[in-house]
């Protein structure tokens, strides 16, 4: 349960990551990152996370 609430909260901060590059042009204008912001760039995370995993595998299988 511990390791799960870990992997929660790196991709909580992994997608923080994700949304002040997504959104860094509106925070050096004077806009914050807001919590939606956050849980978009969590949510994007998830959902692209088969996908790089599925790239990062196959290349390894391929050496």
């Amino acid at each position: 349960m511990i390791v799960l609430l870990i992997i929660l909260l790196a991709y909580i901060q992994i997608g923080l990551l994700v949304a002040a590059f997504l959104f860094g042009q509106d925070y050096h204008a004077g806009n914050p990152i807001t919590w939606q912001d956050a849980v978009f760039g969590t949510l994007l995370l998830i959902a692209l996370w088969p996908l790089l995993a599925w790239m990062h595998f196959s290349s390894a299988v391929k050496d």
